[in-house]
């Protein structure tokens, strides 16, 4: 696989005793997440931990046609340097969430993924282009103010407490056929709806971020529309799949959907994994207890049973159960393949189809076999 020496070998997975040190191009440390970018088939990881004495990241970006063994292309980071507004602190580049850019008008043409940097080094989405300079932001005014919290939300532009305006956007990262952005808050645990382009709003002698047009939560913590520590989020043909810690929430024509409306159906599975729809419009998830599950789209009804739960994988050469833990989850809709994200590497699944059958590993990234 790539990064490894063969598929049932562990061996140089994880890289160091604590990551504090960057692993060579065939390694990883803590890979968060996998996509596939649709128009070149290349495939883009988010490698945790990879930045000698911080909590940082790296995106490895790995070009087809992929061979056993193959170590990445090259390494992506922001190109931004200095010290952070208002804290006064090195900026280093930390990432949770990836996805491929949608809109590409203007100055966004260039722009081809979309990060999530979280923690003390920004709570702020961020558009790069495939060098790492940044394209455009949401929740900052500029590349170097740390964004979102009430302790730094811009004097004058109203309460950021009110109306989904963003604080800390680390879960999923959705878009829509009407040029809107959906970005999952942790803090507020909501779903917020940006419409594109994101365009910073004169206030007599500065500027306010723009407010959102749209968004969902609900009432009380227990509510159909409530979340718990927003995680995952797809949408597919009018539905949004809304996926925290404890529940999968589904809104049916979300558009039109009014601000704070309640979930049309509720599943009692929950879990911190991201979502990938195959081509057969089947969801792949995981379960609280990162556990692979999938369910057949669109959802009908409350508590709609999955079509397979705890699905196990087997190493294609030995025929060896994989022991591994469903993170992020990646459809590739070019080469037709399925990538699960585990704790330190990537596994593909090419006979993904074979739903009620043996899904086996046919290459892996990040150890040497």
């Amino acid at each position: 696989g790539r990064g490894s020496g063969g598929f049932t070998d562990h061996g140089g997975g994880s890289w160091g005793p604590d990551c504090w040190t960057e692993a060579p191009l065939d390694r990883m440390c803590t890979p968060l997440l996998a996509r596939v970018n649709p128009e070149t088939g290349k495939l883009y990881v988010i490698d945790e931990n990879n930045v000698p004495d911080y909590f940082g990241a790296r995106i490895l970006v790995f070009s087809p046609p992929f061979a056993n063994g193959q170590p990445a292309d090259r390494v992506i980071r922001a190109q931004v340097e200095g010290n952070l507004e208002p804290w006064d602190i090195p900026y280093f580049f930390t990432a949770h969430t990836l996805e491929f850019n949608q809109f590409k008008e203007g100055e966004y043409a260039d722009g081809v993924i979309w990060v999530n940097e979280h923690a003390a080094q920004g709570q702020r989405t961020t558009l790069l282009d495939d060098d790492g300079e940044v394209v455009a932001l949401i929740g900052a005014r500029h590349p170097l103010e740390q964004g979102g919290d009430s302790a730094y939300w811009p004097d004058g532009c109203g309460d950021i407490n009110e109306g989904f305006r963003l604080w800390w956007p680390i879960g999923s990262i959705g878009f829509d056929d009407d040029d809107n952005i959906y970005l999952a808050d942790e803090f507020f645990y909501q779903v917020t709806r940006y419409g594109l382009p994101y365009t910073l709003v004169p206030n007599g002698d500065g500027t306010c971020l723009p407010d959102p047009n749209g968004g969902f939560l609900g009432p009380n913590p227990y509510s159909r529309a409530k979340f718990w520590e927003t995680v995952g989020m797809v949408a597919d043909r009018g539905q949004i799949i809304v996926r925290d810690w404890r529940r999968t929430r589904v809104w049916n024509d979300y558009m039109s959907t009014s601000m704070g409306a309640e979930a049309d159906y509720l599943i009692p599975i929950g879990g911190l994994a991201h979502h990938a729809v195959d081509d057969q419009r089947r969801l792949w998830t995981a379960d609280e207890h990162t556990r692979l599950t999938v369910f057949q789209l669109p959802i009908i009804e409350d508590d709609q049973q999955p079509l397979r739960v705890d699905v196990q994988l087997y190493w294609q050469d030995s025929g060896e159960a994989v022991e591994f833990e469903a993170f992020g989850l990646a459809f590739d809709d070019i080469t037709k393949t399925l990538w699960v994200g585990d704790r330190h590497r990537i596994l593909r699944v090419s006979n993904y189809n074979d739903i009620g059958g043996r899904l086996e590993v046919d290459m892996v990234l990040g150890q040497r076999d």
